[in-house]
């Protein structure tokens, strides 16, 4: 098992905890503020602040905490991207949907059903038949 810091731990679980009261405002600013702690942001740190933007239907800061990532040198995950991408779900932003889609296959992470719901649903939503068409054959493909 591996050892973090207990400051890492107790700052994780207070942006989990903020993810599960719906308070995504203050879940970003406990992340925003871990450098302010000598805290590097970890994947789960991330993820949950992500989750807490995406139950409170701030699509545009899923999809910037998910793209922030790279630059904080967090490693996203299959969870990052399906958080993020329900999150343009709800906005029916197909476009960025498929983009975190392709996300997960350039960070050689497979795509999960979750995923391709979340996908398949903006892109219908946006009536974007055939790119839910060609979602569906890369599903069967794999």
């Amino acid at each position: 098992r591996l050892a973090l810091p207990r400051h890492l731990l107790v700052q994780s679980a207070s942006i989990s905890a903020c993810e599960r009261s719906g308070q995504w405002q203050a879940a970003v600013s406990l992340l925003g503020g871990m450098p302010d702690h000598q805290l590097s942001a970890d994947t789960v740190s991330c993820n949950a602040a992500i989750s807490a933007c995406q139950k409170g239907k701030s699509w545009q800061l899923s999809w910037n905490l998910l793209s922030s990532m790279a630059w904080r040198r967090v490693e996203s995950d299959v969870v990052s991207a399906c958080a993020a991408t329900s999150a343009l779900e709800l906005e029916a932003n197909w476009c960025l949907a498929l983009t975190t889609l392709r996300h997960l296959s350039a960070a050689s992470l497979r795509a999960n059903e979750i995923s391709y719901n979340a996908v398949g649903s903006a892109c219908a939503r946006s009536g974007e038949w055939r790119s839910v068409l060609r979602l569906l054959m890369a599903m069967s493909a794999t």
